[in-house]
């Protein structure tokens, strides 16, 4: 299930703000201080739902992350992540890490990629193990799901949870719900009239500040008609059973091409 209970976004933009300014690549504190709260939880699911609309032409989007954070026997860091891209229901593509190796799979193109971050034997980890690993996951997620991995990267990267603005340039307004003074969003508004506008679904627990969930859209022009990018990002804290840490079989993948390595 969710963190907490989402609140939509109308039931926010009806009351008066709070602040309004304009950030530097820095951000909010209010949203850093939700990352770090995240980085608490050492599973994670994040699922990216929305519409790529061309025109009148809609297309499904769904990005699944799966993330784990453990040690091993000997006490090394031990990270395995899956992300799964889809359009319309079809699985484009997939990105794996596997403790060692980010796997990364192209479904349209029957290519893929691998980069080494860890080891296979029983040495300790390599000094920048979890900087690696997410560094090549970031690489191989160059679709929608990159946002998934910017989530995951700027809660789990270095010593601490470090958020940087996801629109630079970009207005930044806190708004506080009128039936509820816990929740609040941090809502990031870039042109006029807007043309990219980020949400981020906050509320206060125990003094803590939790993410509900992110709300994202970008509107532009494609071959003369409107496109309109619209997703909403949700953590969960309980981790699918579905989730699938282990790359690919070369039985399953024949004729595939492989590119070369990130390392």
């Amino acid at each position: 299930m969710p963190l907490r209970t989402i609140l939509s976004l109308t039931a926010l933009t009806v009351v008066g703000c709070v602040s309004a300014q304009v950030l530097g690549p820095i951000g909010d504190p209010d949203v850093e201080n939700a990352l770090t709260n995240l980085r608490q939880q050492d599973s994670l699911f994040l699922r990216l739902q929305g519409t790529v609309t061309v025109g009148n032409a809609a297309k499904a989007i769904t990005c699944d992350q799966y993330w784990s954070r453990t040690t091993d026997t000997k006490g090394n860091p031990f990270v395995q992540s899956e992300l799964l891209e889809y359009q319309d229901s079809r699985l484009n593509a997939r990105v794996v890490a596997d403790g060692a190796t980010v796997w990364t799979y192209n479904l349209l193109t029957h290519e893929y990629q691998s980069g080494l971050y860890g080891r296979y034997d029983t040495g300790p980890a390599p000094a920048n193990y979890l900087k690696d690993a997410l560094a090549i996951m970031r690489a191989g997620a160059d679709g929608y799901g990159s946002f998934n991995t910017r989530l995951i990267s700027q809660t789990y990267n270095g010593t601490q949870a470090t958020y940087q603005t996801w629109i630079p340039g970009a207005t930044v307004t806190e708004v506080i719900d009128p039936a509820n003074s816990a929740l609040f969003d941090v809502v990031y508004t870039l042109g006029n009239p807007v043309r990219r506008q980020a949400v981020f679904h906050l509320t206060t627990v125990n003094n803590l500040t939790e993410l509900l969930s992110i709300d994202y859209r970008d509107v532009s022009t494609l071959g003369g008609q409107p496109r309109v990018v619209s997703w909403t990002l949700t953590p969960y804290s309980v981790i699918p059973s579905s989730a699938n840490f282990q790359a690919y079989a070369y039985s399953q993948i024949p004729g595939w091409r492989p590119v070369t390595s990130r390392n």
